[in-house]
């Protein structure tokens, strides 16, 4: 997999991910790529956006298009200018310090010294879809925010095994961009609010993990497994319409088996072969521990 790289220059050993003192973030673009990409540009600034509201970033075109021999040179545009830049590596001659394993690359002062940020995309590898870019970009964008990789099965965009699985952001993680920047009068009261959500939300997948145990047949620790990522799901179809990509993971996650399978089971169970959608079912029932009857019920309820 491509990596997404987040180069954080430390400039005291203390220093914690910054916020930056104003906003919105304003990032120039050469407008070539602006136009190229518009579309991912406009829905980068419709999703980032605080919990009141406010616009968190914005994208600007422009006619130049800087090249530096390194990323490093580059910290000049708001050094000496006071500029943001998405800047693009489109031979392997410039900004030669970036990998070719390296789609994007966020450069930022951590450490809160200077509000500064730059987005490398690495133009000279072949994987540019919009779908591709949309994804790097946001990630990039996060990662100027101030926030890290996460790992191991965290459904977000931020982990390097979902990033070009979701579409967008995940609902993990528009719940930590508008804990972060609230911007409310009311900062205490929102903070309250945060932290009943969270509880509530606790309570509500012990609930879940219960009626998984109970309507289901799952052990506890597999109810205790999947009951995140059901929860999950359940959020995000509150919001809006499952993607193909995240209804794989999902499948996959609590079924055993991608979500494209079954769906071509189900079609050929309606035709009358039943053999597919049998077989699935059995492989469903081994990865929950439960029965296949048991099995056709939690896919009725969660994935269809």
């Amino acid at each position: 997999m491509l990596k997404i790289l987040f180069l954080t220059i430390i400039l005291t050993s203390c220093g914690n991910a910054f916020r930056f003192s104003k906003l919105p973030i304003t990032f120039n673009v050469p407008e070539s790529r602006y136009y190229q990409f518009k579309a991912q540009f406009d829905e980068t600034e419709d999703a980032f956006k605080s919990k009141s509201g406010k616009d968190l970033v914005l994208f600007v075109p422009r006619k130049e298009d800087p090249k530096y021999s390194t990323y490093q040179d580059a910290k000049e545009l708001y050094t000496d200018y006071g500029e943001m830049w998405i800047l693009f590596k489109d031979d392997s001659s410039q900004f030669t310090n970036i990998d070719s394993g390296t789609a994007g690359l966020a450069w930022s002062d951590s450490a809160g010294a200077k509000d500064w940020g730059l987005i490398y995309m690495n133009f000279s590898i072949n994987m540019w879809s919009d779908h591709n870019f949309r994804q790097v970009l946001f990630h990039e964008v996060f990662h100027v925010l101030g926030f890290p990789h996460t790992f191991d099965d965290d459904y977000s965009i931020m982990n390097y095994d979902y990033i070009y699985k979701v579409a967008g952001m995940t609902s993990f993680d528009e719940d930590r961009l508008i804990e972060k920047y609230p911007f409310s009068l009311l900062a205490t009261s929102v903070k309250d609010l945060e932290k009943i959500g969270s509880r509530v939300d606790d309570e509500k997948r012990k609930k879940l993990e219960g009626m998984l145990v109970e309507r289901f047949g799952l052990s506890e620790d597999r109810a205790g497994e999947i009951s995140g990522t059901v929860y999950s799901l359940s959020r995000i179809k509150e919001k809006r319409s499952l993607t193909p990509r995240e209804l794989s993971i999902l499948s996959y996650k609590i079924l055993g088996f991608d979500y494209g399978k079954g769906k071509k089971a189900l079609e050929k169970h309606i035709q009358g072969d039943t053999e597919d959608l049998e077989n699935l079912m059995r492989l469903a029932a081994e990865t929950n521990e439960t029965t296949p009857e048991h099995v056709r019920e939690l896919l009725g309820e969660y994935l269809l």
